[in-house]
C-alpha cells in the first residue's frame, strides 16, 4: 500500500487494524485488516458515494477525524468534503466495528451549518475538524466531543478562524465557541480533552493565539451559564514547547502531554486549571550524541487499562517512543527510556492493542511504502510488514523476505494426507499466510486450517530480521499429532557452527546469478571477525538456556554477577562476563578485562563471592531489549563497546553508546537473535547478506538453463506426437500382438518380499522435495491459476468427420461401461486400498488378474478409434503450448529473469525447472546443465532427432547407455548408475532431471484436477486458462516417459510405452480443447473411461523391464523396484478415473475415488523424486 496524504488507525475487538486515510486521489478510504482472505487487507472508498447528495458533482475529501470508544470499540467519524468550492461536514456516529456492520458500509449524516444568528460564510471553508468519543463511566451514553474550525472570512489574508462545537441532533447543531482571543489558521494545533470533575469536555489549543504563544484549555461551553463564554484556563507552557497530545484514561479524563526543550511534560487531569504548570515526565535524553526529544514536531499518546504510551517525531525525522504504567504518568521514574524506533518518518499513527497493550504502529517512511510495525507483547521485539491490498492488475506484486515453512503430512505408509484438518497456535501473536490465506496466530485461540490437495500446509511469516515467532501445528486426527515449529531452525544450525573467526571468513555467499563473494569483506580485520565469531558462539550458548519455543524466561530479578547452578555443562556455558570493544576494529575480552575495556565499577555489596567482576546493574540505564536491538539495526556504529554478564539466572547485555551504558536483559531467543544481528552488522554483514547466507536465494542462471532445456524437450516431444499420428495405428496393432505374448511372462518371478509401504515411507525423504524453495513456484502457480489470463481460445468447431468418429468411439466405450465400473472397483478395493501391505509383484499379479481380459480383448479397438479422433485435433497442441499466459507473481518474475513474456509452455517448464534444479544441486553439488556448449546445443536443437542425438550421445560407450536410471515406464529405469561418466553423462543428467520434474508435474496435475472439479457448470471464463495449464502440466507429469522416448530402446515395453505416451498426451490435449469444454458426455463419461483404459494398457509397459531383467539373469537394483512402485501408483491412480465421474458412480463413491486417484498421482511424483535422488552420481 502506498502512503496516503493523511491517516489514522483504530482497532477491532480482536485487535486487528482499521486504517482510515485520504489518498492522493482525494478519496476517503478505509483499509481493513481482514483475516481469512488472500492478502489480509481490503480497501473501500467511503466518500465518493456522497456525490449523489450533491447532484452527482465531484466530491473531494479534505480532512477527517476518527475516535474510538475504548469500552464498546464502536467508532465515530467526521469527514470534511469539498463540492464546487464549498465545504460540508458529515458525521457517522456510534458505528459498530464488526464484520457484519462493515458489510453494510458507513452511513453518513450531513451536518449543515445552522449556528444561531450567524450567517453562513460564502463559501463555507472548514480548516479542521476534531472528534473525541468519551466513554461513559456510569452506564449512560458516551459523549461526542466535536469541534470545527472555519475560516471567518473567505480570502482573509489574516486567515482568522471561528471555532464551533457540534451537538449532533440538537437545534442548532453548530454552536459558536466564544473565546476572547483570535485564532489564526496554520499557527495553532489543537486536541480534545476532559478535565477531572468537569461536566463538559473541551479543547486544548496550542500555538500563536493572538500575538502570544500560549496553551489554553476551554470547555465546549459554560455548564452553569450557557449564555456566557466558557472560562478558558491558560496552562503554563514549558520552555521550547513544540507539540501537544492528549490521552483518555479509564475515567474518561485526559492527560495532556507537551514536548519541550526539557523533554516530555504532562498535565494530569487534575492539574489543568488556570496557571497550572506541567510535570516533567520524560527528561530530554541524549543518545549517540543526539537529543532525541529535541524539536518534536508531532506527539501522539494513548492509554489502555495497563499502559500509557507516547510517540514523538523529532527534528531528525526519528520516531521515538516511551511508556509507563497507566496512572503513573506524572512519575518520571515510571517511564521507560525513550528509544527511536525508525528514522526518515514522514507520518505515523498507532494504537495500543486493547488485549495485550502492545504497540501497533503505521509509519510512512521517506521514499518507502506505508509499513506496519508491531511490538511482540511477550518479547518486546518489533516486526515489520507490508500492507498488501488486493491487486488491481495481474502483474502487481511486492517482494519481501519471509520465513516460509512447508509442512508435509503423511500417514504411517508415507501417503500424503490431503484435505485434513489442522490447528495452529503460536508463542506470540503473529500475522502469517497459511496456504495463501491471511491469518493471525495467537497462543490461546487455535486457527483452523486444512492441508491442501498435496497434503501440505505452507506458513509464510514476513520478516526484516532474524526474529521468527515459533508455532505449533496439530493434525486433529485421529490420531492427533502435534509438531513444534521453529522457523529459525535451519538458520540456527548454521549459526551454531560458528565458533571462531576462520569459520566466518570461510563463508561464501551467492547472489541470484550464482556469483560468489565472501560473507565478510576483506577489509574487515581478522581480530574483528574473531571477536564476532566468539560473540556469536557465546550468544548461541545463552540461547540454549532460554525457552526453545521463543517465550520469555521468567526469573527473579538480580543486580549482580553470580554463578547459579544449572544442568548445562560448563563446556557449553558462555563466560560469566565477556564483551567486545570497538576501537580500531573489534577486540574480544573476558572477565575483568572485558569490564576494564567497558566501564569498571565495584561489584554490588553482599553479592555471591564466586565471582566479583562485573558491572553494577543498578547504575545503568534500563532499556527494553526489543527496543534497543531494533534501534541498533541502524545505529550499530554508535556502540563503542558492549559487555554481556550473567546475573542470577539471566544474562544482561550492556552497550555503551555516547558514554552511557544501556542495560537490556537477554530473556528470549528473539532478543538473542537481535544481539547476533548487531554483532554481524559490526563486521559489515547487513540483513541482505544474512538472507543470502542463512536463508535462500534462487540461483536464477542455473534455473534458467534447466528451464530452457525442459522447454525444448517438451516442444520437440510435442512435434513428435504430431508427426507420429499417421503411423500410430500400425504401431498399436503390432504392440498389442507383442503385449499378448508378454503378459504371461509376468508369472513365475521370485518375489523379493519387500512391502510397497516400505518404499512409500522413503519417498518423502528426497532432499529438497518438501523445502519451501522447491515448492515456491508450484505454490504461486496454484494460487494464481484462477486469476491467470491467456489470449488462447482454441478451436471450438469440429473437423469434417469428427462427429462420426466420436459417435463410433462413444459406442465402443459404452459397450465396456459396466465392465470398466467393475474393474475400477476391483482395482480400488483389491489393490489400491491394500497396496502398502503388498509387495510389488503381488500388486502386479493382482492387477493383471483384474485387467488382462480388457487389455487383450477390447482395449485395442478403443485405442485405435481414439487415435483417429485425436488426429483431427492434434495440430492444436503447438498452438496451446505457445499461447501467452499472464499469471500473478510468476509472469513478472519470469520477465525479470529471462526478459521474455511467459507462454503456457514456459510456465510449466519454468515451474518444473526450479525444484528440479534445486533437488539436483542438493544431491550432486552442482547444476545439472552448466553454462557450456552442450547445454546451449540442447536448448537450440531444432527438432526431435537432433535433440535425441544430443541426449543419447552417439559417441558414448554402450555400457553407459544401458545403465541409465531415469525413465519411469521405460528401460531407462532398469539399473542404477554406479559410476559417473563425465563425457557420457548428459543422458543420465537429463533422465534424472525429468524424474525430478515429475515431482512438480504430479502436484500441478492434481492442482488442475481439483480446480477443474470445482469449476461451475457451464464453465466460467477462467476455465480456458486452467485447461491450457492442465494440458501442458501433463507433459511435466509424464516427463520420465518423455525421457524414455529418447532412449531408442528396441524392447517391446519401450516401444509400447512410447506409443501409449503419445496417445495419452494427445488424449489429454483433446480433453482440454475449447471444442469439448461444455461437452458433458465427453467430460463426464467417455473421457474418464478412456483414461482408465489407457492407464490399464500402460501398466504392462511400466512393469515390463523387471521380468525381462530377471529372465535374463540380471538383478534389479533398488531404484528399479522404486520405479516399479512409482508406475503402479501412476497407472493405478489413472485406472480409477472412470470411477471419479459422478455420472458413472454415486457421488460419495466418486469423491472417494477422486481423492484416492490424486493421492496415487502425488505418490508417483514422490517416488520419482527419491528414485532420481538415489540415481545422482556421488
Amino acid at each position: 500500500m502506498a502512503p496516503d496524504m493523511a491517516f489514522e488507525v483504530i482497532q477491532t475487538l480482536e485487535g486487528d487494524s482499521i486504517f482510515f486515510s485520504i489518498g492522493t486521489d482525494h478519496v476517503f478510504y478505509v483499509t481493513r485488516e481482514i483475516r481469512e482472505t488472500q492478502t489480509g487487507w481490503s480497501r473501500v472508498d467511503l466518500s465518493s458515494t456522497l456525490s449523489s447528495q450533491h447532484g452527482n458533482a465531484a466530491v473531494t475529501a479534505k480532512s477527517f477525524s476518527i475516535s474510538q470508544n475504548a469500552q464498546t470499540m464502536q467508532f465515530d467519524a467526521a469527514l470534511i468534503i469539498t463540492v464546487t468550492g464549498a465545504d460540508f461536514l458529515y458525521l457517522s456516529l456510534n458505528h459498530p466495528n464488526t464484520a457484519d456492520a462493515w458489510a453494510n458500509g458507513v452511513t453518513w449524516t450531513v451536518i449543515p451549518f445552522d449556528a444561531a444568528n450567524i450567517t453562513v460564510p460564502k463559501p463555507l471553508t472548514i480548516a479542521d475538524v476534531y472528534l473525541m468519543n468519551i466513554p461513559s463511566t456510569d452506564g449512560s451514553n458516551p459523549v461526542q466531543n466535536c469541534f470545527v474550525d472555519i475560516m471567518r472570512t473567505a480570502g482573509d489574508p489574516l486567515a482568522l478562524l471561528d471555532r464551533y462545537y457540534i451537538t449532533p441532533g440538537s437545534t442548532p447543531q453548530w454552536a459558536k465557541h466564544t473565546l476572547a482571543i483570535d485564532l489564526k489558521a496554520a499557527s495553532i494545533s489543537s486536541c480534545l480533552g476532559h478535565r477531572t470533575n468537569d461536566y463538559v469536555p473541551g479543547i486544548y489549543t496550542f500555538g500563536t493565539i493572538g500575538t502570544t504563544r500560549e496553551l489554553i484549555y476551554a470547555p465546549q461551553y459554560n455548564f452553569f451559564r450557557p449564555a456566557v463564554a466558557p472560562l478558558a484556563s491558560r496552562l503554563t507552557l514549558p520552555a521550547g514547547a513544540t507539540a501537544i497530545s492528549s490521552a483518555l484514561n479509564g475515567n474518561g479524563d485526559t492527560n495532556l502531554f507537551v514536548a519541550g526543550t526539557g523533554g516530555i511534560y504532562v498535565f494530569t487531569p487534575d492539574n489543568q486549571g488556570d496557571g497550572s504548570s506541567p510535570v516533567l515526565a520524560v527528561p530530554s535524553s541524549t543518545l549517540a550524541q543526539i537529543n532525541i526529544l529535541a524539536g518534536v514536531s508531532e506527539l501522539s499518546a494513548s492509554t489502555t487499562s495497563s499502559r500509557t504510551v507516547v510517540w514523538a517525531l523529532n527534528a531528525q525525522g526519528s520516531l521515538v517512543h516511551t511508556y509507563c504504567p497507566a496512572g503513573q504518568e506524572a512519575t518520571a521514574s515510571a517511564w521507560s527510556t525513550p528509544i527511536p524506533l525508525c528514522s526518515g518518518v514522514e507520518g505515523f499513527a498507532f494504537y495500543l492493542n486493547m488485549a495485550a497493550s502492545n504497540n501497533v504502529l503505521f509509519a510512512h517512511l521517506s521514499g518507502a511504502q506505508l509499513l506496519q510495525l508491531t511490538q511482540d507483547p511477550l518479547t518486546g521485539t518489533w516486526s515489520q510488514r507490508n500492507i498488501l491490498l488486493p491487486a488491481t492488475a495481474i502483474n502487481d506484486m511486492i517482494e519481501f523476505n519471509s520465513f516460509t515453512t512447508h509442512i508435509s503430512i503423511y500417514d504411517a505408509n508415507g501417503l500424503p494426507v490431503t484435505n485434513t484438518p489442522v490447528t495452529l497456535t503460536s508463542t506470540s501473536p503473529v500475522t502469517v499466510y497459511i496456504n495463501n490465506v491471511y491469518h493471525v496466530l495467537t497462543p490461546t485461540i487455535p486457527i483452523n486450517a486444512t492441508s491442501d490437495f498435496s497434503g501440505s500446509v505452507t506458513v509464510v511469516q514476513e520478516t526484516q530480521s532474524l526474529n521468527a515467532v515459533c508455532f505449533e501445528i496439530t493434525v486433529t486426527g485421529p490420531p492427533s499429532v502435534t509438531a513444534q515449529v521453529d522457523p529459525l531452525a535451519k538458520a540456527s544450525q548454521t549459526l551454531a557452527s560458528i565458533q571462531q573467526g576462520s569459520d566466518l571468513r570461510a563463508v561464501q555467499i551467492k547472489d541470484t546469478t550464482g556469483a560468489a563473494q565472501p560473507l565478510i569483506p576483506s577489509t574487515v580485520p581478522s581480530t574483528t571477525s574473531d571477536a564476532a565469531a566468539k560473540s556469536i558462539a557465546n550468544l548461541w550458548k545463552i540461547k540454549a538456556t532460554l525457552p526453545a519455543d521463543g517465550s520469555v524466561k521468567t526469573t527473579a530479578p538480580a543486580t549482580a554477577v553470580s554463578h547459579v547452578a544449572s544442568s548445562t555443562t560448563a563446556s557449553i556455558k558462555p563466560p560469566l562476563v565477556w564483551g567486545v570493544s570497538f576501537v580500531n576494529g573489534a577486540t574480544y575480552h573476558e572477565g575483568e578485562e572485558a569490564v576494564s575495556q567497558h566501564i569498571r565499577t565495584k561489584a554490588v555489596a553482599n553479592t555471591a563471592p564466586v565471582h566479583t567482576v562485573g558491572l553494577s546493574l543498578a547504575q545503568q540505564i534500563e532499556v527494553a531489549a526489543g527496543d534497543l536491538f531494533n534501534f541498533l539495526q541502524s545505529a550499530w556504529a554508535d556502540v563503542s563497546s558492549f559487555v554481556v554478564q550473567q546475573a542470577g539466572a539471566v544474562y544482561h547485555f550492556l552497550a555503551t553508546i555516547g558514554g552511557k551504558i544501556y542495560d537490556a536483559i537477554l530473556d528470549s531467543v528473539a532478543v538473542v537473535t537481535g544481539a547476533i544481528e548487531f554483532v554481524l552488522n559490526q563486521i559489515e554483514v547487513a540483513f541482505e547478506k544474512l538472507v543470502a547466507w542463512l536463508g535462500f536465494l534462487f540461483d536464477w542462471d542455473d534455473i534458467k538453463r534447466t528451464h530452457l532445456v525442459l522447454k525444448n524437450v517438451m516442444k520437440q516431444f510435442g512435434n513428435k506426437v504430431i508427426s507420429s499420428m499417421d503411423t500410430l495405428e500400425t504401431m498399436v496393432e503390432n504392440a498389442f500382438v507383442n503385449l499378448e505374448n508378454e503378459i504371461n511372462s509376468f508369472t513365475g518371478i521370485t518375489d523379493p518380499g519387500e512391502l510397497i509401504g516400505t518404499r512409500q515411507q522413503a519417498a518423502s525423504a528426497t532432499p529438497g522435495v518438501n523445502s519451501p524453495q522447491s515448492n515456491w513456484a508450484v505454490q504461486h502457480t496454484n494460487n494464481g491459476m484462477g486469476d491467470a489470463q491467456t489470449t488462447y481460445v482454441g478451436s471450438n468447431s469440429s473437423s469434417p468427420g469428427l462427429d462420426q468418429l466420436m459417435a463410433d468411439l462413444q459406442g465402443l466405450v459404452t459397450n465396456e461401461e459396466d465392465y470398466i465400473s467393475t474393474t475400477v472397483t476391483q482395482i480400488k478395493t483389491q489393490v489400491i486400498d491394500q497396496i502398502s501391505s503388498m509387495t510389488p509383484l503381488e500388486a502386479i499379479k493382482k492387477i493383471l488378474g483384474i485387467v488382462s481380459d480388457l487389455i487383450l480383448k477390447s482395449a485395442r479397438n478403443i485405442i485405435v478409434k481414439l487415435i483417429d479422433v485425436i488426429k483431427l485435433m492434434i495440430s492444436e497442441l503447438l498452438v496451446m503450448l505457445d499461447a501467452p499466459i499472464n499469471i500473478p507473481i510468476i509472469s513478472p518474475m519470469y520477465k525479470a529473469i529471462t526478459g521474455s513474456d511467459l507462454s503456457v509452455l514456459d510456465l510449466i517448464a519454468f515451474v518444473g525447472a526450479i525444484p528440479a534444479t534445486i533437488m539436483y544441486k542438493l544431491a550432486a553439488g552442482q547444476a545439472p546443465f552448466p553454462d557450456n556448449a552442450t547445454t546451449n546445443e540442447l536448448i537450440a536443437a531444432p527438432d526431435f532427432a537432433t535433440l535425441s542425438s544430443l541426449i543419447t550421445g552417439s559417441s558414448a560407450p554402450a555400457a553407459a547407455q544401458t545403465k541409465l536410471v531415469s525413465g519411469i515406464h521405460s528401460e531407462m529405469k532398469s539399473t542404477a548408475v554406479s559410476k559417473w561418466v563425465p563425457d557420457a553423462g548428459i543422458q543420465n543428467i537429463f533422465a534424472i532431471i525429468m524424474n525430478f520434474a515429475a515431482v512438480t508435474g504430479s502436484i500441478l496435475v492434481v492442482a488442475c484436477a481439483v480446480k477443474k472439479r470445482e469449476q461451475p457448470t457451464p464453465p466460467s471464463a477462467e476455465t480456458t486458462t486452467i485447461r491450457a495449464i492442465a494440458a501442458t502440466s501433463y507433459l511435466l507429469f509424464i516427463s520420465p516417459d518423455i525421457a524414455g522416448a529418447f532412449s531408442n530402446g528396441a524392447e517391446w515395453y519401450v516401444i509400447m510405452n512410447d506409443i501409449i505416451t503419445i496417445i495419452a498426451t494427445g488424449k489429454t490435449l483433446f480433453d482440454n480443447t475449447e471444442f469439448l469444454s461444455e461437452d458433458d458426455t465427453w467430460n463426464n463419461k467417455i473421457s474418464p473411461i478412456l483414461e482408465t483404459i489407457i492407464n490399464i494398457c500402460w501398466l504392462p509397459t511400466a512393469i515390463g523391464a523387471i521380468p525381462t531383467m530377471i529372465h535374463e539373469g540380471k538383478t534389479p537394483a533398488a531404484t528399479d523396484w522404486i520405479g516399479l512402485v512409482a508406475n503402479l501408483f501412476f497407472d493405478g491412480g489413472g485406472a480409477l478415473t472412470a470411477g471419479t465421474s459422478e455420472e458413472l458412480a454415486p457421488v460419495p463413491v466418486a469423491e472417494g475415488l477422486f481423492a484416492a486417484s490424486q493421492v496415487c498421482n502425488l505418490m508417483y511424483g514422490l517416488l520419482c523424486g527419491i528414485c532420481a535422488s538415489m540415481s545422482v552420481p556421488s
